[in-house]
């Protein structure tokens, strides 16, 4: 794995060196080695070629779906329709709400475009653009994508956008972060958070959880190591990510623990806090934010922004 890795940053180095002193020329086609360890070709001529093969490298992770596929059900959201006066107890975060809208009549759709991602399909040449990164919230699930508040940051905002979502760990949007960014070239960066930080994580919690009922210190001092990694780890990932973009702005749900890092973690990386109170509804699977939390989130956001 390592070895894999190691030759991906190589070959990553000998195309960005080699294109720039060839700029203008045309190349023979490179071969380069995928996330997955698959040798495939692209021509650096063509930037959506590359696009397109990096792509399709992610089609086992979650992040990215099928191109162009519509579906009406989506995770959580399997198009069943809970009740006015359901309590959400699925979630850290709307756990204090209760369903108030009847879906029976709703539908909802979950339209990828040619890039496997939900929301419209991009505009590479756009004036003004956004990408958005995050979780299941960031995608919208529950409401329909006109809904969801990347949707409606971006008409706000009279931009284009591409949404990274839903993405379970932070491990996943590392690598197409930084391929949409150096491809894209957005204007702002917007982050959302995940689940999870790696895979390990859900290892690590199963340890904990079967220690803690037997060795309270133990497990005390255990959460106390797992948290200082999560937060080196989070640290890690932000400054990677400012070295491909400089405009950076943390979305995050105080419930979570992305609330809990520290100054040091956000050097450099501005936030903008969604507080309990701004959620005050639920989608179609009782879980997720509704369509008027969406609204006030892009609303605070917007006005975030124009302070």
């Amino acid at each position: 794995m390592i070895q894999m890795q190691t030759e991906v940053v190589k070959q990553r180095t000998f195309l960005t060196n080699t294109k720039n002193k060839n700029k203008g020329t045309k190349m023979k086609k490179p071969k380069f080695i995928g996330v997955l360890g698959e040798v495939k070709e692209f021509d650096q001529d063509h930037e959506k070629n590359y696009l397109e093969a990096r792509k399709q490298e992610h089609n086992d992770l979650d992040l990215f779906g099928e191109p162009n596929k519509l579906t009406y059900t989506h995770g959580k959201d399997t198009g069943e329709v809970f009740p006015v006066g359901t309590s959400s107890t699925h979630d850290w975060y709307s756990g204090h709400l209760s369903q108030d809208t009847d879906y029976t009549n709703h539908e909802i759709k979950y339209q990828n475009n040619s890039h496997g991602l939900r929301g419209p399909e991009p505009n590479f040449q756009a004036d003004k653009k956004i990408l958005f990164a995050g979780g299941s919230m960031m995608f919208g699930t529950g409401v329909n994508v006109e809904d969801s508040f990347p949707y409606i940051i971006a008409k706000k905002l009279n931009a284009d956008y591409i949404s990274l979502a839903p993405a379970n760990q932070l491990i996943d949007l590392v690598e197409p972060l930084i391929q949409y960014i150096e491809s894209y070239k957005p204007d702002y960066v917007i982050l959302n958070d995940t689940r999870g930080v790696h895979e390990g994580e859900w290892f690590s919690g199963t340890i904990y959880k079967k220690i803690r009922k037997h060795e309270k210190q133990m497990s005390d001092n255990y959460a106390i190591s797992m948290r200082i990694a999560r937060q080196q780890m989070i640290q890690m990932f932000f400054k990677l990510i400012q070295k491909y973009h400089n405009n950076i702005h943390l979305f995050y749900v105080p419930t979570r623990y992305w609330s809990k890092l520290k100054p040091q973690v956000l050097e450099g990386i501005k936030t903008c806090k969604i507080e309990k109170d701004d959620l005050i509804d639920l989608g179609r699977d009782s879980v997720h934010p509704g369509p008027r939390s969406h609204q006030k989130i892009a609303e605070k956001f917007i006005s975030y922004l124009n302070q």
